[in-house]
């Protein structure tokens, strides 16, 4: 009999269909495929395996594998990953699975093996993990992500890395990193140190910590250090360091002497060396910094503007709780779009936050700030949370447009920097 559409009332029965999956776990009575892993052996399904995998689909209904025939059948998977296969399958009966820092890789791993839906699961959550500034399993996660083209948690790794690149340099797991994974986070914008030498400190580190030394590694990672931005004393100290005495290192010998030279012209000519883009050197104050006590803000950002555009403004922050009880990081962008207007017409340049840009009639005057937020929390970590685009010529009664940024709340900050540029 058909149902009168009027009267139809969806009942859902999602939970005791999980149930009855759930009670099909492991069951040898109804079994039809036995997995054996490491010293374990499940008694499974086929046809639920199949549901979930486009691995065992294909295994089983592809017609090719010879393992369609078979009623048992063995994976060969790694020790770590044999420690969570258990939690893996069960994923199967039901569409659940615990994920921990510990276990997330491997299962990660499991997922992108057998082709199944969970790897989204995996790959949220180890975002998150990353997000909340866990710098140790950065770390650990770059050879994983980089090997299964996890370009977002990936690009998170390299980012609190090079964030934290002097405390990075100090765990066990930097010098499990291969030689172009260090690399590429030498060659990445963004790496904030408190000066030069530390970044030289990391990669003696990476270098020293190899069982089996590489000539061709060390000179590629030694020429991306900015041997030229460093102190005289710095650099004596180097020519003293174990690395320096090595003959097979002639190239930081060159490295040396030619940053000696650099300082020697510099103290002639009063030459200026450009600060490399790459770069923050949290000890020279060129990345702008504000203290937080609690969620109170104990001062407030004033980003000195060089040149024909010499006035100071005010970057408020503060920390607030949105609408939806989220505690965010409220930014106050100051309106300079007045100052930007009268530059313009005048057609001359403007120094900002250590950009120059020139200015034209053919330029708008209203003006977009980029605004990128990152926070240290009480462990010194030091954590991405953003880039907002804001357009500064609409100010709020607080004389700026106002920027918010939702905060993990899982740490306390402590210090918070921001880096402004000029989009326009």
């Amino acid at each position: 009999m058909a149902c009168n559409s009027t009267a139809i009332s969806p009942v859902d029965c999602k939970n005791s269909l999980i149930e009855g999956l759930s009670s099909l776990f492991d069951d040898e009575t109804t079994s039809d495929i036995t997995l054996v892993v490491g010293s374990s052996r499940y008694h499974l399904h086929k046809n639920i395996l199949a549901a979930s995998s486009q691995y065992f689909h294909r295994m089983f209904y592809g017609g090719q594998w010879k393992e369609s025939t078979k009623n048992e059948i063995v994976l060969h998977e790694t020790p770590d990953c044999e420690g969570v296969f258990d939690t893996f399958i069960r994923y199967f009966y039901t569409g659940e699975v615990n994920l921990c820092p510990e276990t997330a890789p491997h299962l990660l791993l499991l997922a992108d093996k057998y082709d199944c839906k969970v790897k989204r699961n995996c790959l949220k959550f180890m975002t998150d993990v990353i997000i909340k500034g866990n710098l140790e399993k950065a770390l650990l996660w770059i050879p994983i992500c980089d090997k299964l083209g996890a370009a977002e948690v990936l690009e998170r790794c390299y980012v609190i890395v090079c964030y934290n690149l002097k405390m990075a340099s100090e765990m066990p797991h930097w010098s499990s990193l291969s030689a172009q994974h260090v690399s590429t986070i030498l060659q990445r914008a963004g790496i904030i140190v408190d000066n030069e030498y530390e970044v030289y400190l990391a990669v003696q580190g990476w270098i020293l910590s190899q069982k089996q030394s590489n000539t061709d590694n060390s000179n590629d990672l030694l020429a991306l250090v900015q041997f030229k931005n460093m102190t005289a004393s710095h650099l004596v100290q180097i020519e003293k360091s174990t690395l320096a005495t090595d003959q097979s290192q002639s190239s930081l010998k060159q490295h040396l002497n030619d940053a000696f030279r650099h300082l020697a012209i510099k103290a002639e000519s009063s030459l200026k060396t450009k600060e490399a883009a790459s770069r923050f050197y949290t000890a020279t104050g060129n990345l702008q910094t504000v203290t937080l006590q609690g969620y109170s803000v104990s001062g407030a950002i004033k980003p000195q503007c060089r040149g024909d555009f010499s006035n100071t403004y005010k970057w408020m922050l503060s920390f607030v709780q949105n609408k939806n009880g989220t505690l965010c990081l409220r930014i106050t962008v100051p309106d300079v779009s007045r100052e930007i207007e009268e530059y313009r017409h005048r057609g001359k340049k403007l120094s900002f936050m250590s950009e120059t840009y020139y200015l034209h009639d053919d330029i708008p005057g209203k003006v977009s700030v980029s605004v990128n937020a990152i926070l240290q929390n009480d462990q010194g970590i030091i954590y991405d949370i953003g880039t907002k685009s804001v357009n500064t010529s609409m100010p709020t009664a607080n004389g700026g447009t106002v920027v918010e940024f939702p905060l993990a709340t899982c740490y306390k900050p402590a210090k918070c920097f921001v880096s402004f540029k000029i989009e326009n």
